[in-house]
């Protein structure tokens, strides 16, 4: 028997089987995702938050959620630490953001290291390769001292001249 002959032959069978499938999706998105959770006090910090399931049905349902992932309002506010006094910086802090070339960079201070062979360019620039001023090797270590405010591009310091590379290919020692 082939399929379609199936289908004709318990046509109406089908066809109330489809219906019921339909009313218990709709039942499960209309009535089951509307839970309030709640972090467990069995929840441990350092490999994610356990949640469980706040209402009167529930069945002890559990979800893991990763470090650092905020998933309810009310929990973000209450782990959100207290702002810190107000305080007045010194005036030889350096600017906290700055331009090149009409390019926005965060200013930062870290070390970082290449985390492929990556090109030094004298410009956030690769449509040409006159603008390479080396290409460092899987591994090198570089002072980062800027990134560009769409993360595209890290401004480096190397052999004491001021360089930009990918910020793909860059990260934190350790961290690749």
């Amino acid at each position: 028997m082939s399929f379609r002959d199936f289908l004709e032959e318990y046509r109406g069978i089908v066809q109330i089987v489809a219906v019921a499938f339909m009313v218990i999706i709709l039942f499960f998105l209309c009535l089951g995702f509307s839970r309030t959770i709640r972090p467990s006090s069995s929840s441990n910090s350092s490999s994610g938050t356990v949640l469980k399931d706040d209402t009167q049905e529930s069945q002890g349902d559990v979800s893991v959620v990763l470090p650092g992932e905020v998933t309810d309002p009310q929990v973000a506010a209450a782990e959100t630490p207290a702002a810190p006094a107000e305080t007045t910086a010194p005036e030889t802090s350096a600017p906290a953001t700055f331009e090149v070339d009409g390019v926005t960079y965060n200013a930062v201070n870290e070390t970082v290291v290449t985390t492929a062979r990556v090109n030094a360019r004298t410009s956030p620039d690769t449509s040409s390769e006159d603008n390479i001023i080396k290409t460092m090797a899987l591994g090198t270590e570089v002072t980062r001292t800027g990134i560009s405010a769409d993360g595209e591009w890290s401004q480096i310091t190397l052999d004491g001249q001021t360089a930009y590379c990918s910020s793909s290919f860059v990260a934190a020692p350790g961290s690749n």
